[in-house]
């Protein structure tokens, strides 16, 4: 093929301006599109790291049920932090990092906590019977207590570091967190605090929140809606 004078191949491969911001374009269209893909395999991949690691600690509260004669772990004699730090109970080595290795060593916070139920008087878990939180004191809770363990959540994964603020698994009025959630049978399954149906729909002295505080204690339950 005769080029014109001045014109070399070079020039009839190149791209035009034109083309390349369409080239452009176009990738960036796709990337966009593929970051919501990506998002949400890595979203996953975390809340199924974070199940297993919620039923492993589920697995532990049950091993030291069987070694103390049906006693779930007893921490501290104030309800609040027999709730939150009841892996100091276990006979485990550095029990806060072996319960969430990813909470205590990438985010500084651990995330799971086990059921007030299990850790407190359930006479005073039903309404006009609860006591005020700084009053709350924690007992000695035995596996056989629990009426319904299929539908009654003992474990859950309450709150998490996000953009550096901290989020709990509680009613939001927008996205409320889709969080791990083991039952008292073993079970684990994924769902918002709202996905729940207790006896009463109303809170009284932090008393009523799905599997974190459940009426009636270890008689209550957490069915799904």
């Amino acid at each position: 093929m005769n080029f014109p004078q001045g014109y070399s191949r070079m020039h009839a491969r190149a791209f035009s301006l034109v083309e390349l911001v369409l080239c452009i374009g176009i990738v960036m269209v796709l990337i966009g599109l593929a970051i919501p893909q990506i998002r949400c395999v890595r979203e996953s991949a975390v809340l199924t790291r974070e199940t297993a690691q919620l039923r492993s600690n589920a697995q532990l509260v049950f091993t030291h049920c069987a070694d103390h004669s049906g006693a779930f772990p007893l921490a501290d004699e104030r309800l609040g932090s027999a709730k939150l730090n009841w892996y100091l109970a276990l006979n485990t080595p550095n029990a806060r990092l072996a319960t969430d290795p990813d909470g205590v060593s990438r985010r500084g916070v651990h995330r799971f906590l086990l059921g007030a139920a299990f850790v407190g008087n359930s006479a005073q878990m039903s309404p006009g019977r609860t006591v005020p939180p700084e009053f709350a004191r924690s007992r000695f809770v035995r596996d056989a207590e629990v009426l319904f363990p299929a539908i009654k959540g003992m474990m859950v994964k309450h709150g998490d570091s996000v953009g550096g603020e901290l989020q709990l698994w509680t009613y939001m009025t927008v996205d409320p967190p889709k969080w791990p959630v083991v039952m008292c049978d073993g079970s684990a399954l994924h769902a918002r605090c709202t996905d729940f149906r207790l006896a009463f729909d109303f809170r009284e002295n932090n008393i009523g929140h799905p599997v974190v505080s459940t009426w009636y204690g270890t008689a209550g339950w957490d069915a799904r809606k």
